[in-house]
């Protein structure tokens, strides 16, 4: 049984003062912010070794702090909460892995990760009736699920000194499951305020299931490997909203396919070359919709392209 306990000592310093924006001749200026802190993030990792194979597990805090653009919001439109907190939380891991010879590796394990004090905008109404954006620590939210790695080689066990190569198949799943705990927004429907929660809502760009798997035939100094990858549906926004808006800014982010070839050739242990094929089959599909610069819209991916690098290592 081995213990590995440690920590880090963080302290943050965040400045901001000055100009971002001139419409006309007047500035728009954003308020003299300077925030100071200091914390310790405690973590702690175990294992326990079963022959070549181990059981392993691991805890530790983490944090999120604010950032410059949280301190940066309009001051026209948006009013910081002066007492904005660094969103905090931990992960833990519990898993199983090891080998057996050179034919067969594996891993598998389960995860949590613990998001508190998210940083978000929520509407507000002044006094006068005209309403503003608050910027503010809005809620937490929950990411759980479990991850497997496989790597087997059937001519390693039955054609051991084989002269015609060897083929190792392989097979990564993720299953995750993230969604918002207590999480309440208000917005501005008209001229009015409309408080909603986002309790169990899913968290946006958080796809529940990756799956990759493939082959890789090796031979000498040849190396191919072809894989196939499928990423399910996400939001883009914490609402959950399916049918898109008229910006493309919110909606859903549908599922997609992808085959990837790729091989590599070593002359030497100094030089090599290496190409693939990524997106064989020319899928059309997007992982992220941006709200601002290159947006507002769907960002969409590559579609088939082909490289080669020629490496040299010293």
């Amino acid at each position: 049984m081995i213990l590995i306990p440690g920590f880090r000592i963080e302290q943050i310093n965040n400045k901001a003062n000055g100009r971002v924006n001139l419409i006309g001749n007047s500035e728009i200026k954003i308020g003299n912010e300077r925030r100071t802190r200091q914390f310790i993030l405690p973590g702690i990792g175990a294992e326990y070794h079963i022959g070549s194979t181990e059981i392993y597990a691991n805890y530790s805090h983490s944090y999120r702090p604010v950032l410059f653009s949280d301190l940066t919001a309009n001051p026209i439109t948006d009013i910081i909460d002066p007492d904005l907190e660094d969103a905090k939380g931990y992960n833990i891991d519990l898993g199983y892995r090891g080998k057996i010879k050179d034919y067969l590796f594996f891993d598998v394990s389960g995860f949590i990760l613990q998001y508190n004090n998210r940083i978000g905008v929520i509407a507000q109404q002044k006094v006068d009736g005209s309403f503003y954006n608050y910027r503010t620590n809005v809620g937490n939210s929950q990411s759980k699920g479990i991850e497997a790695l496989l790597e087997f080689s059937p001519t390693k066990v039955w054609m051991k000194n084989s002269t015609i190569g060897h083929l190792t198949l392989f097979s990564s799943i993720a299953i995750i499951q993230a969604r918002y705990a207590n999480f309440n927004v208000i917005t501005r429907q008209g001229n009015q305020l409309v408080e909603t929660s986002l309790h169990n809502k899913k968290v946006e760009n958080a796809p529940e299931n990756i799956i990759r798997t493939g082959i890789t035939y090796t031979k000498k100094a040849f190396t191919f490997t072809t894989q196939y990858s499928y990423v399910s549906e996400a939001f883009s926004d914490a609402s959950n909203t399916v049918t898109p808006t008229a910006n493309g800014v919110n909606g859903l982010i549908p599922s997609y396919k992808l085959v990837d070839l790729s091989g590599t050739y070593k002359f030497s242990e100094m030089f090599f070359v290496k190409s693939g094929i990524n997106n064989v089959l020319s899928e059309k599909y997007f992982t992220r919709r941006a709200g601002g610069y290159p947006g507002p819209g769907i960002m969409p991916a590559e579609p088939r392209n082909f490289f080669i690098t020629v490496g040299v290592k010293l």
